[in-house]
């Protein structure tokens, strides 16, 4: 599931806040891939790590020359397939890099997969993955920088960031399981922090953060996310709903209003756009200790 509170301005009484962990027994319904993506990111770098311990492949001269990105491989020597093997693939010597990233993965991936499906979630985790990694061999051949391999799932994951925004800017959530922030401070300060730690890189300021990250391939999956939900926005294949109790977006694949609900005190009416197959399900299918998750949202 996903570490936030549901965010309510009048709770009813008695109502007590759950906090959502990947250790909560209801972590990873309706999220295959999510889970799938999790399962293979780790257990690559797992196997990166064993292999060079024990000597067997070198992380260097095998992993990062076979599968990781560089514009020498891709660009001169047509390993075309780096730019998608190199978004399963993390850094063998820190263990920081797989977990940040398949945190943040788990955390805003897992309703987004609910929202698109499975499959059109997938599609999207791979272009913004691919636009990042495309911006980035660009880049770095246009700065000469044509032989430093770039691994992680990063610019994949900085597009379901955005596309949370999107889609709910004014949820609550819980950053790193200890503040509660907004979603929309969280995507535009992550995204500022990425910009000005580009800026420092292209002008060699040592900085913490700035020195060796793939910042291009984290705005680039950002990019390719905005111009995606532009797209969707354009098409009005999603909006904003009016509600006193839950301010947030709902998502829309070609389908048709499929409820009127009378939210909070004030009685205002507003109608809820759900995908097709889920016009039965309610938005929060983890529950609460007190109203666990239906049947049919059972593994």
């Amino acid at each position: 599931m996903r570490p936030w509170y549901r965010d309510k301005h009048r709770p009813p009484p008695g109502y007590s806040y759950r906090l959502i962990t990947p250790f909560s027994k209801e972590w990873g319904y309706g999220a295959t891939v999510v889970k799938w993506l999790i399962g293979v990111n780790v257990g690559i770098w797992v196997v990166m790590v064993l292999t060079g311990i024990f000597g067997w492949l070198s992380v260097e001269t095998f992993w990062y020359r076979q599968f990781a990105s560089s514009p020498d491989m891709v660009f001169h020597k047509n390993y075309y397939w780096q730019l998608v093997t190199s978004m399963f693939m993390h850094d063998g010597g820190s263990i920081l890099h797989v977990a940040l990233n398949m945190y943040f993965l788990w955390m805003f991936g897992t309703r987004l997969e609910r929202d698109f499906g499975s499959k059109m979630f997938l599609y999207f985790y791979l272009v913004c993955g691919i636009v990042g990694s495309l911006l980035s061999l660009g880049a770095r051949a246009l700065l000469g920088d044509w032989y430093i391999p770039s691994v992680g799932a990063s610019s994949a994951v900085f597009g379901l960031i955005v596309a949370y925004g999107f889609f709910y800017a004014n949820e609550t959530v819980i950053l790193l399981f200890l503040w509660r922030v907004k979603a929309w401070k969280v995507i535009t300060g992550l995204v500022a922090l990425e910009t000005i730690f580009l800026i420092f890189q292209l002008f060699n300021v040592n900085v913490e953060g700035a020195v060796g990250v793939d910042h291009w391939a984290h705005l680039g999956g950002a990019a390719a996310s905005a111009i995606w939900m532009l797209i969707l926005r354009k098409k009005k294949l999603f909006r904003i709903a009016d509600s006193p109790m839950h301010s947030s977006t709902f998502f829309i694949a070609k389908g048709k209003p499929v409820s009127n609900s009378t939210v909070g005190s004030e009685g205002k009416l507003f109608r809820v756009i759900v995908h097709p197959k889920q016009t039965d399900k309610p938005e929060h299918p983890e529950g609460t200790d007190n109203e666990p998750p239906p049947d049919w949202f059972k593994l």
